[in-house]
């Protein structure tokens, strides 16, 4: 692949641009409500150390506490909010991941009949469509197989059949023999 040719991602732009909005409204909300919790809880205890005569208003401790007991307080809410962030988006994408990963173990058993398909709200519709092409595929080969295999048994029969009687012709074992080299290319072809 060149440098400068662009990848196809499986997750619709839609779904990344709101993950996307959602994450800096958050970060954003969280930025915001740490210095508005600093500034209040700092005002309160510059309101405390003013009327007090006891604390120095110059002590670099005033503040201290303050400022940890804010950020610890908005990083435990950004965590929280983190963690449902994170536990939703495994669940978008981890069920459409494990019913593709469930219909191609269904295709390798060889179970080749039902399409794959998810639910429309699902993220992954593109991988879906290919793996349910590569499902058509496979079985349009396997019953080109399957017919090619069925003609030989019927073409056999009949040259068993016409040797038992003694009236075995050429004809018999030409037409075998040429359902044979066609079964050989149809074999080929579903290699490759």
């Amino acid at each position: 692949m060149r440098p400068d040719n662009r990848r196809t991602y499986f997750i619709k732009k839609d779904f990344q641009l709101r993950f996307i909005l959602r994450f800096v409204l958050v970060t954003t909300v969280w930025a915001g409500a740490t210095v508005l919790l600093f500034e209040l809880l700092a005002l309160k205890r510059m309101e405390q150390a003013h009327l007090s005569p006891a604390v120095n208003a110059a002590s670099a401790d005033l503040l201290l506490p303050v400022t940890f007991a804010a950020h610890l307080f908005s990083l435990a809410v950004f965590a929280s909010i983190l963690a449902y962030t994170v536990r939703s988006l495994w669940r978008r994408l981890a069920e459409p991941l494990a019913k593709i990963k469930s219909e191609l173990a269904r295709i390798a058993a060889g179970e080749l009949a039902r399409p794959v398909t998810l639910r429309k709200s699902d993220e992954f519709q593109d991988l879906a469509s290919d793996v349910d092409s590569m499902r058509r595929a496979l079985r349009d080969k396997v019953v080109l197989l399957k017919q090619g295999g069925l003609a030989l048994a019927v073409a056999s029969s009949q040259l068993n059949r016409a040797l038992d009687e003694n009236k075995a012709a050429p004809a018999h074992a030409e037409a075998l023999r040429a359902l044979v080299e066609k079964m050989k290319k149809d074999v080929r072809a579903f290699r490759s």
